[in-house]
């Protein structure tokens, strides 16, 4: 009615030129290209404000990321989705109605709606529905859905994909833009390739001041009288659901001043609401021949806005905006004036704006059936990594298989080792720690039995990985040639010093300076294994240029333990995580198979542990064993928790079938267990886009200083694709995120396993006491352990469920097992030359 009020005004009065006077009333409306420019810039600023973490919290413009990162692409579904390629539900949620759609995407889906079949119903909402609790709504809908699957003959036993979109709180007659931006400028997103749609919510432009100086009284007044004043400000000025409500009380106060109407006002125009974007349709409908009604121009300020702000996200040369809502759709002036506003404030750049027949629905489709593709990759790399994850079960059987070899006639190295020091030795002695791939020298000042300026001399050398695969009188030579080094580097090479030797291989001890490696591990292959201590000696002789009294040969877990037992004497078990592992642990003669020596290692009731021969008193006699849990699962034991990627380590010639446990949990074999995860994901199309790199083909790829970094918390996707690029590995930020996965997946196996056979060592030790509780320290080294980031931690939590009656402290050695070493030597030598 006020339409048809408002259309017998302009058509009775055409002698009447109120033209000037209506537009010096709504000069205020207009704006002119200067005050669009501005208010792009006040959009930019809103935008950056909106992406950067710093800002984000105070930014009226949220910018939110919708988790979208691409367009939808057939060619990207894997052959294995393609029987059930495209067939969605959608749900499309508004404010009085909803639509249910059945979409078919096929292999030509694109936006012209090409291979697109929709079948869809449209249900309404009852009213009391609409003010009613959420869980009433939404069985309503579900009934509906059933309904709707039901008449379409869907089956209720298969699971669909369902597509879910929703009007709030923007609304269809609301506004929001959506656009694709660069994951470099998002901060709340790791990444910096690709892009990702981000939801602007561009409705609260404005909200903290920013267009004050563009807001008429209108949209003031509009504000004051609205659900929600101070907030939605650039919604307000520019969407259908108030242009009505701006026009009317436009036209109502022109009225009064007697623009219109001849000043008489109507009870119509006082009602709130009465004008709708109907009306507003009406008006401007040109084929009616109402071009020159003065109104129309209220309608400028929305598309005009609307083209300033779409501006400040235009960056390509060509540029497609898809566009929907009422106000775009059923006002032929608008969508005009939006596209020449457009493309005069940037004629560089072709916009093409684009609507959709099919709503949102398709688009949901579409969204989702990415979705269901990154969904069914997930779950392919879950059940990859699955094959690690270990059930307490599992541990426990583990922590059961451990004590078995505790118990059995199985190989465990009693080590002869004396006494710990008394305060009564003194002098200097040479430290050595022999590794599979270097040499640690320390040089170790002893005063009334304390150590002093360990860390001013000691030396790393590495040991060419020629010399690992020769003869050991070559290997011994070059350990020769490094202690030569140091004594030159100290300033000794003249003197006879005690020397003392940490070996990390399995070492048969006759005597505490008596000791035959077994074989070699790792990576060493130097053939001859006849008695350490004689080869360096011979190795030394063949020099003449030097001289060493060596008085103690020890395992390097040992020395760990004897290093930290020297500052706390609860400390009676080791533990070795590097390129190997290991657990060694004191326990008394009775109940081992091996039969006591003239010199046994005691512990007394007091704070020192003293050497003695065996006598009847109240000393326990204790010796010191080597586990060499490396071996555990020799015998096929551990096969229901071994992957076929630990099946591929094992095939290695040099310790086919030996060393099971070991290569579970040791860091040398770690980063190769991850390289053969990554490899075949690869292959099988779930990560680096199905491209088998070369770098990964190469065996040893992955170092355990490698897995630390990329599993340090501190360490982004950014970090880790760096780490990946510096081996030779292109990645994309999924990809890392996927790496890291698979990281964290191996080491925490590790970790438990580890935890596990630690756990039936010191339960043992509890029971052999025949105690219902025990506290003990452990002494842990190893590089996996130390420098690890979680690795130590889980370790831990794995020990304390499987061992919870036992109390457990870990400590770490700084000095290593060239500091034990030592300690051994200034204890060993003494008796040695009485």
């Amino acid at each position: 009615m006020l339409a048809a009020h408002l259309i017998s005004f302009f058509l009775s009065n055409p002698k009447e030129d109120p033209i000037k006077k209506v537009d010096w009333f709504l000069q205020a409306m207009r704006l002119q290209d200067d005050k669009l420019k501005d208010i792009s810039v006040l959009f930019q600023a809103e935008m950056k404000k909106g992406l950067s973490a710093k800002t984000r919290a105070v930014a009226a413009v949220k910018m939110l990321p919708t988790h979208v990162c691409s367009t939808f692409n057939s060619s990207d579904l894997s052959s294995e989705m393609s029987t059930e390629k495209g067939q969605f539900l959608a749900l499309d949620l508004g404010e009085s109605n909803f639509k249910v759609q059945r979409i078919s995407l096929g292999d030509g889906a694109d936006y012209r709606h090409k291979g697109v079949t929709i079948q869809e119903k449209i249900f309404s909402i009852p009213k009391h529905l609409l003010n009613g609790r959420a869980d009433e709504l939404f069985n309503f809908v579900s009934r509906s859905l059933k309904q709707f699957m039901h008449e379409r003959n869907l089956s209720f036993i298969r699971k669909h994909p369902l597509a879910f979109t929703f009007l709030f709180p923007v609304s269809s007659a609301g506004t929001n833009a959506c656009y694709m931006e660069e994951l470099r400028h998002i901060d709340l997103v790791e990444g910096d390739e690709s892009q990702m749609c981000i939801n602007s919510e561009w409705g609260a432009f404005g909200d903290d001041g920013a267009l004050d100086n563009y807001i008429t009284e209108f949209d003031r007044e509009i504000d004051a009288a609205s659900t929600n004043p101070g907030i939605q400000s650039f919604e307000k000025m520019v969407s259908s659901i108030y242009l009505g409500e701006l026009v009317r009380l436009a036209v109502l106060k022109m009225t009064k001043q007697g623009l219109l109407f001849k000043g008489c006002v109507s009870n119509a125009l006082k009602i709130k609401g009465k004008i709708t974007t109907t009306h507003l349709a009406a008006i401007e409908d040109t084929e009616r021949g109402l071009q020159n009604t003065r109104t129309s121009s209220l309608g400028w300020t929305s598309p005009l806005l609307l083209k300033t702000v779409l501006l400040s996200s235009v960056s390509s040369p060509h540029i497609t905006v898809a566009v929907d809502g009422e106000l775009y759709k059923r006002f032929p002036l608008y969508s005009k004036r939006l596209q020449r506003a457009v493309q005069r404030m940037v004629p560089e750049t072709c916009v093409r704006f684009v609507t959709s027949p099919c709503g949102t629905g398709t688009g949901a489709a579409l969204v989702t059936l990415g979705a269901k593709q990154a969904a069914w990759q997930r779950r392919q790399v879950d059940e990859t990594l699955c094959l690690f994850k270990l059930s307490q079960e599992q541990l426990i059987f583990v922590k059961s298989e451990m004590r078995a070899r505790l118990e059995s006639d199985m190989k465990m190295l009693p080590l002869f080792v004396y006494n710990f020091p008394d305060g009564t030795e003194c002098g200097q002695y040479l430290g050595l720690e022999l590794e599979e791939t270097r040499v640690r020298a320390v040089l170790v000042n002893i005063r009334n039995g304390q150590l002093h300026h360990t860390n001013l001399y000691h030396k790393i050398y590495e040991i060419p990985r020629g010399l690992t695969h020769t003869s050991g009188e070559e290997f011994f030579d070059n350990v020769a040639q490094c202690v030569s080094d140091f004594l030159d580097f100290v300033g000794m090479k003249h003197t006879c010093l005690p020397a003392a030797i940490a070996v990390s291989f399995p070492c048969e001890q006759t005597a505490a300076d008596k000791g035959s490696v077994l074989n070699w591990t790792k990576c060493v292959k130097a053939t001859g294994c006849e008695d350490v201590v004689t080869r360096l000696q011979e190795a030394i002789d063949r020099r003449a240029t030097f001289d060493l009294d060596i008085v103690a040969v020890v395992n390097d877990t040992v020395g760990t333990m004897i290093a930290t037992a020297h500052d706390d004497p609860l400390c009676e078990v080791g533990l070795t995580v590097g390129t190997g592992v290991n657990i060694c642990y004191m326990e008394e003669w009775k109940i081992t198979k091996y039969a006591p020596h003239e010199e046994v290692f005691t512990e007394t009731k007091g704070a020192n542990v003293a050497c003695g021969v065996e006598r009847k008193d109240t000393c326990k006699q204790m010796i010191c064993m080597n586990t060499q849990c490396g071996r555990v699962g020799e015998n096929g034991s551990l096969e229901e928790i071994t992957t076929t990627y630990d099946t591929q380590v094992d095939l290695n010639p040099l310790l086919c079938g030996k060393k099971r446990f070991e290569k579970l949990t040791s860091g040398l074999y770690l980063g190769e267990v991850v390289r053969l995860v990554l490899l075949d994901l690869a292959r099988r199309g779930l990560l680096f886009r199905g491209h088998e790199n070369t770098a990964l083909k190469t065996p040893g790829l992955f170092h355990v200083n490698c897995l630390s970094q990329i599993e340090s918390d501190r360490v982004g996707v950014l970090q880790v694709r760096s780490i990946l690029q510096q081996l030779g590995v292109q990645s994309s930020c999924h990809d890392c995120v996927l790496v890291k996965e698979v990281c964290c997946a191996v080491s925490r196996r590790a970790a438990q396993l580890c935890g596990a056979a630690l756990a039936a060592v010191v339960d043992m030790k509890r029971e052999t006491r025949g105690s219902d509780s025990l506290s003990v320290t452990v002494a842990a080294d190893g590089e996996l352990y130390k420098t690890h980031p979680h690795f130590s931690r889980i370790l831990k939590e794995t020990m304390e469920s499987l061992a919870h009656q036992c109390s457990v402290t870990f400590r770490t050695s700084e000095e290593g097992s060239g500091k034990g070493a030592v300690l051994i030597a200034a204890t060993a030598r003494p008796r040695q030359q009485t």
